[in-house]
């Protein structure tokens, strides 16, 4: 089985997602407790070897041990433009835009794509987005859980 090494990838610093402690661990114990995950949903890198998609699970894997892993568990997205590039991590996380909130790590903005560019503001309106605070309060009151 061809492997790679799990140092080779390197983290996006422009990664937009957020995910807290708790959701945290349970990735890692969903990825130790079933890794053949990640074949299913691998991690999506450029020809440098930056995550643009699964950031993440990146982190967990590290955080499990892990200093190999399957080659199966990586796609190479060839051939990108730059602002491809960008696109791609915005709506890789787009899900996680509308199921958990996500937010910018230095903003505390909803992020959207615009123009060829990440744009961190409040422009975002309630028909548009729903945060997932009042997601939840919604569900709350119908009697509903996530």
């Amino acid at each position: 089985m061809k492997t790679i090494k799990l140092a080779s990838l390197k983290p996006n610093p422009d990664n937009p997602r957020y995910i807290t402690e708790d959701k945290f661990e349970a990735l890692k114990l969903s990825i130790r407790d079933f890794p053949e995950m990640m074949a299913l949903r691998p991690l999506v890198v450029d020809d440098q070897g930056t995550v643009l998609g699964g950031n993440m699970r990146l982190k967990a894997l590290a955080e499990l041990g892990y200093q190999d892993i399957p080659a199966a568990w990586v796609i190479k997205a060839k051939d990108l433009t730059e602002e491809q590039r960008r696109e791609f991590v915005v709506k890789d996380n787009i899900g996680s835009v509308l199921g958990i909130g996500m937010r910018c790590r230095t903003s505390g903005l909803m992020p959207r794509w615009e123009n060829g560019a990440l744009i961190h503001g409040p422009r975002l309106t309630r028909s548009t987005w729903t945060s997932s605070s009042a997601m939840s309060r919604t569900k709350a009151k119908k009697g509903n859980t996530w």
